[in-house]
């Protein structure tokens, strides 16, 4: 499969199946404004802009919005809904190829449409091409959780149409992933802004119907043949999986945007990046939670520190694994123990790779006058994933916000200076 997916055949169904509500599209416009600090001198550029879900809105607003797609119909869906003297451009056309000069827009949005772009690497590195050095990409694609009853059931799908040997993926991106690392490979930074969540309901019948209409792409590809019996087949077994095909069942929804930059990259010192190589492999092979924090966690999010050894702070049960994978892989100086000092106290070890130190911290607890405050654990860690250029993955650090007040509680009153600054010109 090598061609991309045009929406044509899903103009006439498309807003009636995918447009947010509008609560929670009023909050995705209000984020885009936020986040990009919008004015009406900005240039803003949608790929695959389709009927406008993510741009009619910030049109509305009368922000400079100039579209992409492959599908004339869905953008014929999206001229209709504004008088000719609305700041639209649309332009239909390839997204690997763009027809626009370079550094031409201070923002790109790109909303659930890598997937079905076959030369998904290629519109990528356009994206990068017409934006401006300063500027900046929102990216979002779809979430769901495993466990859903859209996943359970279309994964479930997905095996059936395998068995019987034909294809159902779609041609761009596998997944959300790739497309991060993709802009990463290129030198972005990328830092992820959870803007709304809301609650749903869907049934089994429902969920079965879609697939059966052909109102998701991932069944474009699918014969008329094998859709039909892989549907009957899903039917009888979601008959058994969840007992009711009309019982309503519990459906939440998020939008979170990925802000990717090309000017907030900064390159760690060359013997932190060597030592990272060489420890992010191991840090992941061991299973455990764990964030890089301390100064190489300010130096990714531009604070201006020079880090000259890395932290890695995760839980008790993280501290020792990880400590243990490190005997084997580094050179230890002091095994993982419980530690205590005036203002922090944590399952600590420490270790050296390539010259550099490893300080592992687990549990860690700040202290508050007389008291001790508990750790909390890593599902209320405030994080968020970033580029860390040279090392070709990307890194989770602690967020500067969450980082601003640990270090405010342990009175390191110069770091928390660095970090506001930083906070401020974000």
């Amino acid at each position: 499969m090598n061609q991309s997916y045009s929406f044509d055949r899903a103009a006439d169904f498309y807003d009636a199946t995918r447009t947010h509500s509008p609560q929670v599209s009023a909050k995705i416009t209000q984020s885009v404004l936020d986040i990009t600090r919008a004015t009406h001198d900005m240039r803003f550029f949608e790929m695959g802009i389709g009927t406008g879900r993510i741009s009619a809105p910030l049109i509305a607003c009368g922000l400079n919005v100039t579209g992409l797609d492959l599908s004339r119909e869905m953008m014929g869906k999206l001229r209709a809904k504004f008088s000719p003297g609305a700041p639209l451009q649309l332009a239909q056309g390839d997204a690997s190829v763009l027809p626009f000069s370079d550094a031409t827009f201070d923002v790109g949005l790109a909303s659930h449409v890598f997937h079905v772009i076959a030369p998904w690497r290629q519109a990528i590195g356009e994206m990068k091409r017409v934006l401006r050095p300063s500027g900046l990409v929102l990216h979002t694609a779809h979430r769901r959780r495993p466990v859903s009853t859209n996943v359970t059931l279309r994964s479930r799908w997905h095996e059936l149409v395998e068995a019987r040997g034909e294809q159902w993926k779609r041609p761009g991106a596998p997944k959300s992933e790739a497309v991060t690392a993709e802009f990463q490979s290129l030198g972005a930074s990328v830092e992820e802004i959870e803007v709304t969540t809301w609650s749903g309901s869907t049934t089994p019948r429902q969920e079965i119907a879609d697939i059966g209409n052909r109102i998701n792409t991932d069944a474009w590809a699918v014969s008329d043949e094998v859709l039909s019996a892989t549907v009957a087949e899903l039917t009888e077994w979601a008959r058994g999986h969840f007992g009711s095909l009309d019982e309503p069942v519990g459906e939440d929804g998020s939008f979170t945007w990925q802000v990717i930059r090309f000017d907030r990259a900064p390159l760690l010192p060359e013997p932190i990046r060597r030592a990272l190589v060489r420890l992010v492999p191991i840090l992941n092979g061991t299973g455990a939670a764990w964030v890089l924090g301390g100064s190489c966690s300010l130096k990714l999010h531009g604070v201006k520190v020079e880090p000259h050894d890395i932290d890695i702070s995760t839980d008790q049960f993280g501290a020792y694994h990880i400590g243990k994978a490190l005997e084997e892989a580094a050179e230890q100086v002091r095994a993982v123990q419980w530690s205590e000092g005036k203002r922090i106290r944590s399952h600590y070890g420490q270790y050296r790779i390539g010259g550099v130190q490893v300080d592992v911290i687990g549990a860690a607890e700040l202290r508050e006058g007389e008291e001790w405050i508990p750790a909390k654990p890593p599902s209320e860690w405030q994080t968020q994933i970033m580029a860390a250029p040279g090392i070709q993955t990307s890194v989770t650090t602690f967020t500067l916000e969450y980082e601003r007040d640990a270090y405010r509680r342990l009175q390191r009153d110069e770091k928390v200076k660095l970090i506001e600054e930083q906070l401020l010109v974000r």
